[in-house]
């Protein structure tokens, strides 16, 4: 499980914390105030769990995220996905595939001569698509990244999520 300072950034906005049904076994950061870093709240009970978009845990927390897990990521496509003529995790694992290797669905290239794609002739996918690998260091965070594309039209920026 993604626990670093960028994956929190990350799923802090309002995509992600502000639709997020509670449950036990959810994963958050809770920051202190006046603390310089926080911890981690794991398989608490959900009445007792309330985050910055609704309430307070404690009149001591200053911000309290909820982590998603890979799973609950892909759920979140799952949900949206389900009229499809392929199984629904089938064709979740094909978009995830071009999402990550743009270089393998490209149409920019001429592929007459060979009856499929050359590389040779798109470096500007294949660039795109080591981008990400540069870019996330998780699986937690590419998942990330591909809701928020999928579902809501935004790419990270490593700052914050912009359409």
């Amino acid at each position: 499980m993604d626990e670093t300072e960028t994956y929190i950034k990350m799923v802090d906005c309002e995509e992600m914390q502000g639709n997020h049904e509670l449950r036990s076994g959810d994963l958050f950061y809770q920051r202190l105030k006046g603390a310089e870093s926080g911890g981690f709240i794991e398989g608490v009970a959900v009445e007792e769990v309330h985050n910055d978009y609704g309430s307070l845990v404690s009149d001591n927390s200053e911000k309290l995220v909820w982590l998603p897990y890979q799973h609950q990521l892909q759920e979140m496509i799952l949900e949206k996905k389900q009229t499809t003529l392929l199984e629904p995790v089938a064709k979740l694992c094909l978009e995830f595939d071009e999402f990550i290797h743009p270089d393998n669905y490209c149409m920019h290239g001429d592929n007459r001569e060979s009856g499929m794609f050359n590389h040779e002739y798109c470096q500007e996918c294949v660039v795109k698509g080591n981008m990400l690998f540069k870019q996330f260091t998780s699986m937690e965070q590419l998942w990330l990244a591909f809701v928020q594309k999928e579902l809501h039209n935004k790419v990270w920026d490593g700052e914050q999520w912009t359409t």
